[in-house]
C-alpha cells in the first residue's frame, strides 16, 4: 500500500500532511527476535553521503494502546517528516504537540521521550556530524536536544510538496528526498565535514574509550581546540560524545539490533555493573532491565540506523549486505496488511 489520500497545505513554520487514509500500512522489513519491526533504510545515493549517512521509512502499528509511549536517541541531526498520528516530543524548550509535520530534530544528549497516537510512519535523513555547519553555518549545540524548522537546514517549504502524492511509496519518497538534498547541494556548494570531525565521528564507533587527548595529538592538534570543534560539530563535548557512543552499542544489544559477537566488548567498556547502569540510566532514563523489558519500538529502529551505519562505516557491512541481526527482507514497500 501507499502513502494514501495526503495532501498539504504550507503553514508559517512547517508543511503539514494531512492523512485520509482508513487503516493500517505496515513496512514488510521483518523484525527482531522480541518481535519488534525493522524499518526500511538505506545509505544515499554517493554525491549525498559526505553531508547525509541513511535515509530511513518506520511505520509502526500496535493494539491495545490508545497511545504509544517511547523515545529516541539520535547522535547527529535528523530531518525528519512524521505522518500518520498525533505527536508529542519532549525537547528542551518544553513539550510540542503536532501531527504530521516535517522538522530538522537536532542530536540528543539523552533519549528524547514522545508519545503518539495511531498507527505512525517517519521519513528521515541522517544528517553527518559537521554537515549542518558546512551547509549553513549551524553551529549543533544549539539545536541539541530541540527541533527546528526545515528553513534552519536551507531548505524551503514547498520543496516538500510532492511528498503528498497520494501513491508515495517510501522508495518514491526517497527518491524525491534525494532530489531536494542534491538540489541543496547544487546550491549552497558546501565544503565536506571538518576531517577531524569525520575522524572523531569513526573514532566512537570503533573504541568509544579511546583516549581524548592521544586522538587530539595523532591529528595535531590541542585539546582545547578539539573540544570546541566537536562541541560545535556534534552539539556535546567529545567525552559526551564518547559517553553517548558507548550507552548506544549498549542499548541497540539490548534491542537485538546489534553483532551479538560484540557484546562482552560493548559490556567490557565499563569498569563494573554500577558504572555500566549509572551511565545507560543517564542517557535512557531508566535501567538497563527495565529498557530491555520495554521492547520499545520506535528506539529499536533508532539504534538499528546507526548499528548499520557504523558497521558500514567500519566496513563491517557492506551496502547490500543482510545485518548480522535477524532476517531482514531488502527491496521493502508499504504493503496492505
Amino acid at each position: 500500500m501507499a502513502i494514501r489520500e495526503m495532501t498539504s497545505c504550507i503553514g508559517e513554520d512547517d508543511v503539514r500532511f494531512e492523512s485520509t487514509a482508513t487503516g493500517e500500512a505496515q513496512l514488510n522489513t521483518g523484525s527482531t527476535p522480541d518481535g519488534i519491526p525493522l524499518s526500511y533504510h538505506r545509505q544515499l545515493k554517493p554525491e549525498l553521503r559526505p553531508w547525509f549517512s541513511r535515509i530511513h521509512a518506520t511505520n509502526v502499528a500496535w493494539h491495545g494502546k490508545s497511545a504509544l509511549d517511547c523515545s529516541f536517541c539520535n547522535d547527529t541531526a535528523t530531518l525528519r517528516l512524521f505522518t500518520g498520528a498525533q505527536w508529542s516530543l519532549a525537547t528542551k524548550d518544553g513539550e510540542v504537540q503536532f501531527a504530521n509535520r516535517i522538522y530538522l530534530v537536532g542530536p540528543q544528549s539523552q533519549a528524547m521521550p514522545c508519545k503518539s497516537t495511531g498507527p505512525i510512519l517517519v521519513l528521515g535523513v541522517s544528517v553527518r556530524a559537521g554537515a549542518l555547519h558546512c551547509l549553513t553555518g549551524l553551529h549543533a549545540d544549539t539545536i541539541v536536544d530541540r527541533i527546528e524548522s526545515v528553513r534552519a537546514m536551507g531548505l524551503e517549504l514547498e520543496e516538500f510538496h510532492e511528498l503528498k502524492d497520494a501513491e508515495m511509496r517510501p522508495d518514491r519518497a526517497f527518491e524525491i528526498i534525494e532530489g531536494i538534498l542534491t538540489d541543496l547541494i547544487e546550491r549552497r556548494q558546501p565544503r565536506h565535514p571538518d576531517a577531524v570531525t569525520t575522524a572523531f565521528d569513526l573514532g566512537a564507533f570503533t573504541d568509544p574509550n579511546m583516549s581524548i587527548s592521544g586522538f587530539a595529538e595523532s591529528h595535531g592538534i590541542g585539546v582545547r581546540q578539539l573540544e570546541r570543534r566537536i562541541k560545535r560539530d556534534f552539539g556535546l563535548t567529545p567525552k559526551q560524545v564518547l559517553r553517548r557512543a558507548r550507552a548506544l552499542d549498549l542499548g541497540a544489544q539490548l534491542c537485538g539490533v546489534a553483532d551479538e559477537q560484540e557484546a562482552e566488548e560493548v559490556i567490557a567498556r565499563y569498569s563494573d555493573q554500577s558504572h555500566l547502569i549509572r551511565e545507560f540510566t543517564a542517557f535512557f532514563r531508566q535501567t538497563p532491565k527495565r529498557f530491555a523489558a520495554a521492547k520499545p519500538p520506535i528506539m529499536t529502529m533508532n539504534l538499528e540506523h546507526r548499528q548499520s551505519r557504523r558497521l558500514e562505516e567500519l566496513e563491517r557491512l557492506g551496502p547490500d549486505d543482510a545485518p548480522p541481526w535477524g532476517r531482514r527482507k531488502t527491496g521493502a514497500q508499504l504493503r496492505q496488511p
